[in-house]
């Protein structure tokens, strides 16, 4: 039995849809964004079903695919430019089942992607073989938010540098200026 998984991913939630070779939809679930729950997700599928799945090209795409590319038998990162468009309301289940249904009939163009090739960093930023600029969108995604949340109604800015030699650095100075 084959199963066609669309994933739509966002920094905060993720949203997946599993259909069947008929096109009937088996599961579909919106979970936090995160490698536990996106490999949780994917475990809880029949072990003896041949795992398809697509995600649309984006600032989350090389984490994804270094996430879930030994959990499935085949992993297409597609170009959202070359997706039909469908009428009505744009949501994240609508997006996942179209992202399924086109895989399953076929009609995904994929965009190239390989494990990186660069340092390895830290485990507590991701998994391994991630580069600098892929940190960065994880630390943005995760650790921006908590500045912002912490600093919530004032007008300051942080001033975040990474040095590469030694692996990452993350360097906070004092806030600077109020605007």
């Amino acid at each position: 039995m084959n199963l066609y998984i669309g994933l739509d991913a966002h920094s905060a939630t993720s949203t997946a849809v599993v259909v069947d070779e008929r096109g009937e939809i088996k599961h579909r679930a919106t979970f936090p964004t995160s490698e536990a729950n996106l490999t949780g997700f994917v475990r809880r599928l029949p072990q003896s079903a041949t795992l398809h799945l697509t995600l649309e090209e984006c600032h989350l795409a090389q984490w994804l695919y270094l996430t879930l590319v030994e959990h499935v038998d085949e992993l297409i990162v597609c170009n959202p430019v070359y997706l039909a468009k469908k009428p009505g309301a744009k949501t994240d289940f609508r997006d996942a089942l179209h992202l399924a249904q086109e895989l399953r009939t076929g009609h995904l163009k994929p965009v190239h992607h390989e494990p990186s090739e660069g340092p390895v960093v830290d485990p507590l930023f991701s998994r391994k073989g991630i580069r600098h600029d892929e940190v960065f969108v994880l630390v943005d995604d995760r650790f921006f938010q908590s500045l912002r949340d912490l600093d919530r109604g004032s007008r300051t800015f942080f001033r975040v540098r990474f040095s590469w030699p030694n692996g990452p650095t993350l360097q906070l100075p004092t806030p600077t200026g109020c605007v």
